[in-house]
């Protein structure tokens, strides 16, 4: 994103756009304040570093230009279908992805099973049912569990009860006593 400014000749530029520092004269920087708070305490030293790395390696750029007047509120508006498209296809398709390669760890001992004369075949198939309900529950839960973590922070209610949900699952496979 970018703004329209005069420079000093009276031509139009374009110069990195924060929301924060709209009116900022030409010449100005509008680059983000470092100092600000950038998340919890134990997390502070390594954001900073990592932004540091981020600000020496890559050079803002203008990624988005067209014709007109837009406000912030019109732009992020006119994007959040756009962003809700992508939430629906992508977070299904890496929960797929995952149950996936789960499965796809166990493919090696399913083949080499195969190769046995006689009982192979029935031998690998029970193996690939088994790494299927095993690839679909670890799979799940840890997509759950990296949804509800990152739901914590921008949507802590639902985010919590996610992870209360996934605590709940992990707890039923692996110490709960179904008998």
């Amino acid at each position: 994103m970018a703004q329209q400014i005069k420079d000093n000749d009276e031509s139009y530029t374009l110069r990195k756009w924060n929301p924060e520092k709209l009116r900022a004269e030409y010449g100005k920087s509008t680059d983000a304040e470092q100092d600000s708070t950038m998340g919890p305490a134990l997390c502070c030293y390594i954001c900073m570093c990592v932004n540091c790395c981020m600000n020496t390696m890559f050079e803002e750029v203008v990624d988005q230009f067209q014709d007109g007047s837009q406000s912030a509120e019109e732009y992020f508006a006119s994007t959040e279908g756009a962003l809700e498209t992508a939430g629906k296809v992508f977070r299904p398709l890496g929960i797929f992805l995952t149950i996936f390669g789960f499965y796809l760890l166990f493919s090696p001992i399913i083949a080499l099973l195969d190769w046995i004369p006689l009982v192979g075949g029935l031998l690998s198939t029970i193996v690939a049912f088994a790494a299927a309900i095993f690839a679909f529950v670890v799979g799940l839960s840890i997509s759950c569990l990296t949804i509800a973590v990152a739901w914590v922070f921008f949507r802590p209610l639902i985010g919590i009860l996610l992870l209360t949900c996934t605590a709940a699952g992990i707890y039923l496979c692996f110490f709960a006593d179904l008998e």
